[in-house]
C-alpha cells in the first residue's frame, strides 16, 4: 500500500464519486470489473441460481397451461338380454373428457408464475451479491497479508544493510562485537517475521484464486482513503432485501391462487357408444363437479401462514439492514478518524527514528535504542497502513451493499 506521509481530506462529493466509479471501472485496489464479472459468473452458486431462473421460467409456462389435459376413455361391456334365447349384446363406449378452469384461475396462475420468476431473478442478484462479498473478503485478506509482508521485507532489508555495515566496522575495529551481534539478531527477527508474513500472503492469494479461478488481482498499492460519505445514496439497493420483497410478492400471489383453488374445476366430457345386437348408437355429454375438501382448506391455511412468515422476515430484514447500514456508515467515519490519528503517530515515531539514526551515527545513541525505535516505528507505520486499508474496506463494503460495486448483470 502506498500512502503519503500527510493525510489528505477529500470532499464528500469526491469520496462518493470514487465509490460510484468502482462499478464502472477498476478502482484502486480492486480488480477490473470485467474480470470480477467473469469470475462470479463461473461460480457454482451463481450457476445454480441461473438454473433456478430457468426452472421458474418453465414452471411459469406450466402454470399458464394449467393442470388439465384431455383424457381418452375406452370401455367394453357384454349384456345378456334374454338368457333363454341367448340374446347378448357387445357394447363399446368411447369417451373424451377434460377439466375446465373456472374464471380467474388462469390469470391468477399467470401472476403466480411471473411472481416466482421475479423472485428467482432477485435470488440470482442476491446470490451474486453474496459471492461478490466473498470475493471482497478474500481480497481484503490478500491486501492485509500482502501489506504486512511488504513492510516486513523493507524492514528486513534495512536490518540486513545495517548488519553488514556493523560486521565490516567490527572487522576494522570501529564497532563492538556486541553491536554487531545485536544487529544480526535484529536481522534474524525481521527475516523470521518476513517469512511468516510472506507465507500467509501466499496462502491468502492461493485461497482467493482457488475460489475465483481466472481472477486478475489488482496492483496492491492504495492511495489515501477518502472521507466517507455522510449517508447512503438515495437509490441504494440491497439485493438481499429485494429478494425478500419478491419472495413476499410470490407468497401473496400463491395465496390468491390457492383461494381460487378452494372451488374445484368441473370436468366435461363426450361419450360415444355402440351396441352390436341392434346397432344402437349413443351420443352423450357429461359434467362432473367435484366437492371441495379439507385438503384444499389446509392448503389455503398453509399459504396464509407462508405469507405471514414472509411479511415477518421482510420486516426483520428491513430493521436489520437499516441498523447495519447506519452502524457501517458510522464505523467508516470513525475508522477514517482513527487512520488519521494512527498516521500522525507513525509520522512522529518516524521522526524520532531518523533523529536516533543521526545520533547513533554521531555516537550519541546506542544501537539498542535505535533498534527499539525502529520496532516502534514499524508497529506504528503498520498500524497506520492497516487502518487506511480498513477505511477502504468499509467503504467498499458500503458500496457493495448499496448495489454500486459489482452489481449483478442482467441474465442472458
Amino acid at each position: 500500500m502506498s500512502l503519503s506521509s500527510r493525510p489528505a481530506l477529500l470532499p464528500r462529493s469526491l469520496a462518493l464519486g470514487l465509490l460510484l466509479a468502482a462499478a464502472a471501472q477498476a478502482a484502486p485496489g480492486l480488480p477490473d470489473p470485467e474480470a470480477v464479472e467473469a469470475a462470479l459468473r463461473a461460480a457454482p452458486a451463481l450457476q445454480a441460481a441461473r438454473a433456478d431462473v430457468q426452472a421458474e421460467t418453465a414452471a411459469g409456462r406450466q402454470l399458464q397451461l394449467g393442470p388439465h389435459a384431455w383424457t381418452l376413455g375406452l370401455g367394453a361391456a357384454r349384456r345378456t338380454l334374454d338368457p333363454v334365447a341367448g340374446r347378448r349384446s357387445n357394447d363399446v363406449e368411447l369417451s373424451l373428457e377434460r377439466g375446465l378452469r373456472l374464471p380467474g384461475k388462469q390469470a391468477a396462475a399467470e401472476r403466480l408464475g411471473q411472481a416466482r420468476l421475479d423472485a428467482a431473478r432477485a435470488a440470482w442478484a442476491r446470490d451474486w451479491q453474496l459471492q461478490a462479498g466473498t470475493l471482497l473478503d478474500g481480497l481484503a485478506r490478500w491486501h492485509r497479508e500482502g501489506l504486512q509482508a511488504r513492510r516486513l521485507a523493507r524492514q528486513a532489508a534495512v536490518a540486513a544493510e545495517e548488519a553488514r555495515g556493523l560486521v565490516r566496522r567490527k572487522q576494522l575495529g570501529d564497532a563492538s562485537a556486541l553491536d554487531a551481534l545485536q544487529a544480526e539478531a535484529a536481522l534474524a527477527q525481521w527475516q523470521a517475521l518476513q517469512r511468516g508474513a510472506e507465507g500467509r500472503a501466499a496462502a491468502a492469494e492461493l485461497l482467493l484464486l482457488r475460489q475465483f479461478p481466472g481472477l486478475v488481482l489488482p496492483p496492491p498499492e492504495l492511495p489515501l482513503p477518502p472521507l466517507p460519505a455522510a449517508e447512503l445514496p438515495l437509490d441504494s439497493q440491497h439485493a438481499g432485501l429485494e429478494a425478500l420483497v419478491r419472495d413476499r410478492e410470490a407468497a401473496s400471489a400463491a395465496l390468491a391462487a390457492e383461494t381460487l383453488e378452494r372451488q374445484p374445476d368441473p370436468t366435461v366430457g363426450v361419450q360415444l357408444g355402440r351396441a352390436t345386437l341392434d346397432g344402437e348408437r349413443r351420443v352423450g355429454l357429461s359434467l362432473s363437479l367435484p366437492f371441495g375438501s379439507a385438503a384444499r382448506d389446509a392448503g389455503l391455511e398453509a399459504s396464509r401462514a407462508r405469507l405471514a412468515a414472509q411479511d415477518a422476515r421482510l420486516d426483520q430484514a428491513r430493521r436489520d439492514l437499516a441498523a447495519q447500514q447506519a452502524a457501517r456508515l458510522r464505523e467508516a467515519q470513525a475508522q477514517h478518524t482513527a487512520w488519521q490519528a494512527a498516521q500522525a503517530a507513525a509520522e512522529r515515531l518516524e521522526q524520532v527514528t531518523r533523529g536516533l539514526e543521526r545520533s547513533h551515527a554521531l555516537g550519541e545513541a546506542s544501537l539498542a535504542e535505535l533498534l527499539q525505535a525502529r520496532r516502534l516505528a514499524h508497529e506504528a507505520g503498520l498500524a497506520a497502513e492497516l487502518a487506511a486499508l480498513d477505511a477502504w474496506l468499509l467503504q467498499w463494503q458500503i458500496a457493495l451493499d448499496s448495489g454500486r460495486l459489482w452489481p449483478a448483470p442482467p441474465l442472458r
